[in-house]
């Protein structure tokens, strides 16, 4: 498709014109979040060895902020850096970030603090 008519059919997207079927708009999310997780990569060493809850957690947060907001997370991102969990949720709450997003900031905390507890023994069902 010719860029301009590309440019076309996003106008008339933006006024409701024209409609995106589910699946385009489930391949514009998906390019959304690969470029989340491209811009996490970047912006936080070793992020593919960190734990899956706290790479959902940077990703939702770069995916929201985008590279530039979350980049000012520095201390938090120091704390991912170095395993530290409970510095790096407590770096979220102490954010400006913080109060603006919400019950979801409160989830996203819980997820990295998660990190910091053991793993369920093997066999084990994790519930005491």
């Amino acid at each position: 498709m010719p860029a301009s008519a590309a440019s076309s059919r996003l106008t008339k997207v933006c006024r409701g014109t024209v409609s995106l079927t589910e699946a385009q708009i489930d391949a514009l999310l998906d390019l959304d979040i690969a470029a989340a997780r491209a811009g996490a990569r970047r912006c936080v060493q070793g992020f593919d060895t960190l734990p899956p809850q706290a790479q959902m957690v940077i990703i939702d947060m770069v995916f929201n902020l985008g590279v530039g907001g979350f980049s000012t997370f520095r201390k938090m991102i120091a704390a991912v850096e170095r395993r530290d969990w409970t510095a790096a949720a407590e770096e979220m709450r102490d954010s400006i970030w913080y109060h603006q997003v919400g019950r979801r900031a409160d989830q996203d905390i819980a997820l990295i603090a998660s990190c910091a507890l053991p793993p369920p023994a093997p066999g084990g069902s994790g519930v005491a």
